[in-house]
């Protein structure tokens, strides 16, 4: 039995730039503080196999203090035996290849291993140009995560054995097949929750609501996958399809959902983050959800994203099982034009969304309405429709419940857009993982359509004019009040 050292594991949450590359503000804030659900999931895991896991989000940790030396906290820590690095999002596609290579400046002999949907999709190239990345397990990691632990510490496993992984050998990049894909029950004995092995989990809390500083959260998994294939979504039900081997919606139990709920709420905490829309497995499943939570009166608010519009039952329901005041229900409209969201996957008219509008005024609903710039359809004439929908909007609903924002959306590796752009009538710029690297070292600030395109990897054949549009948007945010109406770049 190996001793205490030789089973310790290292997991490292990437910030999109790391402390040592300069930053403005607006960066430092977008450092994507909240950390894979699926990896909390992984290191409760690799703890009930006898591994003593210790986490770090170094975002956080940035947070706390700007002066946070990865470097120096590494070197005062015992090698381990493994270091696991997270890169699901594209988002920290640079960030996470700086930790990788930290760690292996550190521990030159400890093996990195990263995985996620981003490292999944560009596992081969990553291997190919990076290699302070040791190992990348594609798709679903439960099994074979515990399978590359075993191996490391000598056990006498077979790395040939361990489900979907991907490594370097001879310079040579290997992949062995996709052989695991986590089922329902699977996904049910995963621990979502507890983050005993987290450094400052307590801060943690914190930095996982819809209010950010204000309320305590946690974020849980309803499920994996999807039943549908929205062109902009790289999560969507063929994405999932290719990556791990899933065949749409695979929903964890309404039973063990509502059993992780009362965990954050004993936990003292004030909001629970939904992974998914209740509704997407049916009307039975978010009745037993929130029948569940009504029936523990726990008080834990629901931070909930509505895949389409939500019914009135499913409103009625809400209110009465969630705490409302510590809410948040957001909404996707994309666009005013009802042409430019059923293209986009929004399958509803603005008269339902007003309506629904309604329905959540009369229950005193917080809301956060999410519109998009650049997707497929939108043009100068869609816009005016969408500011249009936006000053509605704002007029009819109370002000110290709304938020609205309007943003770009970067180009996703695993989208339809980006396998299938001639359909939605735009042009791909990026086709690699070499231009999310550089991507992610960029400013977000773009002055021109020419800028906007070449940052965000896609444009349209039709010219349109994103950066006129986006100013449109800035100034309506000046009229009707910039604590409701909110502009990223």
């Amino acid at each position: 039995m190996p001793g205490t050292q030789a089973r310790r594991v290292l997991y490292i949450h990437p910030a999109k730039l790391p402390g040592w590359v300069e930053r403005t503000w607006r960066e430092a804030f977008a450092s994507f503080h909240v950390m894979p659900m699926g990896a909390v999931a992984l290191a409760n895991l690799l703890g009930s196999h006898g591994f003593e896991v210790t986490g770090l989000n170094y975002p956080m940790e940035l947070d706390l203090d700007p002066r946070f030396d990865l470097l120096g906290w590494l070197a005062r820590r015992p090698a381990p035996l493994m270091v696991m690095v997270d890169l699901h999002w594209l988002e920290h596609s640079f960030g996470a290849l700086e930790v990788a290579r930290v760690c292996k400046q550190v521990y030159p002999n400890t093996p990195v291993v990263i995985g996620g949907l981003t490292a999944s999709q560009y596992a081969g190239e990553i291997l190919e140009q990076f290699p302070q990345v040791d190992f990348v397990i594609r798709g679903d990691a439960e099994r074979g995560l515990v399978q590359l632990a075993r191996h490391l510490a000598h056990d006498g496993a077979d790395l040939s054995q361990v489900a979907n992984l991907s490594l370097r050998r001879d310079g040579e990049v290997l992949s062995g097949p996709l052989a695991y894909t986590a089922s329902a029950l699977e996904l049910d004995a995963l621990d979502f929750v507890g983050l005993g092995f987290l450094v400052h989990r307590e801060e943690y809390y914190w930095r996982q609501s819809s209010r950010y500083g204000a309320l305590r959260g946690q974020w849980l998994c309803v499920a994996r996958g999807c039943r549908h294939d929205c062109c902009w979504c790289g999560g969507g039900k063929s994405a999932h399809a290719r990556i791990a081997g899933r065949k749409g919606l695979v929903a964890r139990s309404p039973q063990r959902l509502v059993g992780d709920l009362a965990e954050v709420a004993d936990l003292g905490l004030d909001q629970a983050a939904l992974s998914h829309d209740l509704a997407l497995p049916g009307r039975e499943y978010w009745e037993r959800v929130l029948a569940g939570l009504a029936r523990r009166r726990s008080g834990l608010g629901l931070w909930h994203q509505q895949f389409q519009l939500p019914s009135r039952g499913f409103l009625d329901a809400f209110a009465k099982s969630a705490r409302v005041e510590t809410s948040l229900m957001e909404l996707s409209p994309l666009s005013g034009s009802d042409e430019v969201r059923r293209i986009n996957g929004k399958l509803f008219s603005t008269d339902s969304f007003l309506r629904v509008l309604e329905e959540c005024r009369g229950r005193e609903i917080p809301l956060f309405v999410y519109f998009s710039l650049n997707l497929p359809g939108e043009n100068a004439n869609t816009f005016q429709q969408t500011l249009a929908l936006a000053r509605r909007v704002r007029e009819m609903y109370p002000a110290h419940l709304l938020r609205m924002s309007n943003m770009f959306h970067t180009l996703d590796p695993a989208s339809a857009i980006a396998r299938r752009s001639e359909q939605y009538r735009l042009r791909v710029r990026w086709s690699g993982f070499g231009d999310y690297y550089r991507y992610c070292q960029q400013s977000t600030e773009a002055d021109s359509d020419e800028t906007i395109a070449a940052l965000r990897g896609f444009e349209s054949v039709e010219p349109r004019p994103l950066a006129g549009m986006f100013q449109q948007w800035v100034e309506l945010c000046h009229e009707l009040g910039e604590d409701t109406c909110l502009h990223f770049p």
